[in-house]
Order: C-alpha cells, then structure tokens, then sequence
C-alpha cells in the first residue's frame, strides 16, 4: 500500500483545479486525489466517481511520480492508419482526380490500395492530406432567350401592373 504525503499546496491546487481545470478527465483526476488527500480510501473513492480501482491507482502512481503537474499530462498517442503507408499513392491520385464525393473516396482507395475503409476514416484521412470538401451548385440549363423576352413583355409585366381584382382570376 502506498502511502502518499501531500502538501498544503498540493492539496489547494487540487481542490481548485478538480471544477476549474478545463479538461474533464484532469477534473476527474484531481477529484479522486483530493478525496485520497482527505485521507478515503481507494475503494471508497473508487465507489464515489464510479471508477476501477485499478485505474485510481494509476493516477495515484502518477501522482506520485510527477505531482499535480503529472495528472494534467495525457500521453494517448493513439494508432496510425493503414492508409498512411499508401499516402503519396493516394494523394497522387485525388489531386489529379478529386472525388466527388466520400462514397467514391473509399471505392477509389479501396481500388489503389485493397483497404476498405468507412466514410469516417476516409474524410479523416483526406483532411490530414490537406484535402476539404468543396460545396458545389447546380448551374440551371440555359432558357430560350426568345421566350424570356416574350414571357417578360406580355404575361409578366402585365400580371404586376393588374390590380389586385384582375389578378385573383389569372392566379388560379
């Protein structure tokens, strides 16, 4: 069983940061060594947060180690995609040929590279590249420029110059 000291300091910067610390899990954190520095024990601060035990001894080994400081550090690297070894394949062919859309995104990778992902992890992958969607319109086709002018001289302008009566019969 360890047996931890903890300073006046130490137990003020815990109180403060456990609400105002911006991160969530460094709250979490500094609340279950406060509750450790008022002298609870593990299981009863483990119950308290609804946390493993396991992981309360993770923090308090940290704590330990590296002091208030150390409880703010958060060293998840997390996992590279496999993608990442087919990157310059894959960003050579979509600057030459963007998609459309994510859909033809993962045919097209899966086609280069036989790694079939999701949507998720492709636009993931493509905005690491430096690659964003790009919103489009529709172009509506061209009207026959006569007909325009014809609507526009005989029905339009003289649907807006009716009062309001003659209007009501040509609106139904």
């Amino acid at each position: 069983m360890i047996k931890l000291s903890f300073t006046q300091q130490a137990i003020d910067q815990l109180f403060r940061e456990r609400y105002e610390h911006p991160h969530p899990l460094v709250q979490r954190r500094m609340e279950a060594l406060y509750l450790k520095s008022q002298g609870l024990k593990n299981l009863q601060i483990a119950e308290i947060l609804r946390m493993s035990r396991r992981t309360l001894q993770t923090w308090i080994h940290v704590f330990e180690k590296e002091g208030v400081e150390g409880l703010k550090k958060f060293n998840h690297k997390g996992q590279k995609s496999k993608m990442h070894a087919h990157t310059e394949t894959i960003e050579g062919y979509f600057r030459e040929h963007p998609p459309k859309s994510i859909q033809e995104a993962c045919l097209k990778i899966e086609e280069l590279t036989g790694l079939k992902r999701g949507e998720t992890p492709v636009r993931k992958f493509l905005k690491s590249l430096g690659m964003s969607l790009r919103k489009t319109g529709a172009v509506p086709g061209k009207a026959d420029p006569v007909e325009q002018e014809e609507f526009k001289k005989k029905r339009s302008n003289q649907f807006w110059r009716m009062p309001e009566k003659e209007k009501k019969k040509y609106s139904s």
